[in-house]
């Protein structure tokens, strides 16, 4: 049978059994669940989430509700225990002397890791990304090959070097170059 209704906004005074005290420490999980497998986002404040069992005022049954609490809001709160309740509506329960500060550091946690995440992102991995970038092109060897136009514009330099008249410094320069990086791959490969 439905427990009768009171009117609303009238708060009325009662006592509860405790049946069960769980301390949540995440959040977007199953607030019961027994095993140690967390499937939920932690969280910094702690909060407690209280079973009561209790008869409202004019009802035949008793009923179970919830009530969330902070952490040392009440001391001594556990399975069995007897507290003082107020309540307008058998839902809507509330242990009396308890603080509920928790919703509030929660948000302010959560803003603070999204917020905090966004600051890491922008201020730390975004700069590192474009000084790494910028080394990047400022190597030749990366530059060549990682951008076509610097590769096209080594192969039109040597295309003009094989030009050059025999004699010319430039070209015997850069063929004693050549010999001496032949001799020193095919040096290394004979010690393979």
């Amino acid at each position: 049978m439905p427990p009768a209704a009171g009117s609303a906004g009238q708060v009325r005074s009662g006592i509860a059994i405790v049946r069960q005290v769980r301390i949540v420490d995440e959040i977007w999980s199953d607030a019961w669940e027994t095993t140690s497998r967390t499937s939920g986002q932690f969280v910094g404040p702690r909060f407690k989430m209280v079973e009561l069992e209790f008869t409202p005022e004019g009802a035949r049954e008793p009923v179970h509700v919830l009530d969330r609490i902070d952490v040392n809001s009440v001391p001594g709160l556990g399975a069995g225990s007897v507290v003082a309740i107020e309540y307008s509506d058998p839902e809507a329960v509330r242990i009396v002397g308890a603080t509920r500060n928790y919703t509030r550091q929660l948000i302010t946690y959560l803003l603070m890791f999204v917020y905090g995440t966004g600051a890491l992102v922008t201020f730390i991995f975004v700069p590192l990304r474009r000084a790494i970038r910028q080394r990047a092109r400022a190597s030749t060897v990366l530059r060549i090959l990682t951008d076509p136009e610097a590769a096209l514009k080594r192969m039109t330099q040597a295309s003009q070097w094989s030009q050059l008249p025999e004699d010319d410094p430039q070209r015997r320069a850069l063929e004693a170059a050549i010999n001496r990086l032949r001799s020193a791959r095919s040096s290394g490969e004979k010690k393979k």
